[in-house]
């Protein structure tokens, strides 16, 4: 079941939907980064997320998310 376990709807459970590793995958490779699955029988299942490092950012002195000490108005 291995290559189908990313599928959307995809479950081997009753009660599941199959939406959790599919959205998880999606969003990982969404931001540049990859879900690496490894499963040996009778021993596991190892699920990796591999994101890619980044250096943060300088925000612009304008920018919305700073703050600032003097009140809007």
């Amino acid at each position: 079941v291995l290559p189908s376990v990313c599928d959307p709807f995809f479950t081997t459970r009753p009660e599941g939907t199959g939406l959790g590793l599919a959205v998880a995958k999606r969003f990982v490779e969404q931001n540049g980064g990859r879900l690496e699955i490894e499963s040996r029988p009778g021993t596991g299942t190892v699920v990796r997320i591999r994101l890619p490092a980044t250096k943060e950012e300088p925000q612009d002195e304008g920018s919305a998310s700073t703050t600032s000490g003097a009140a809007a108005g």
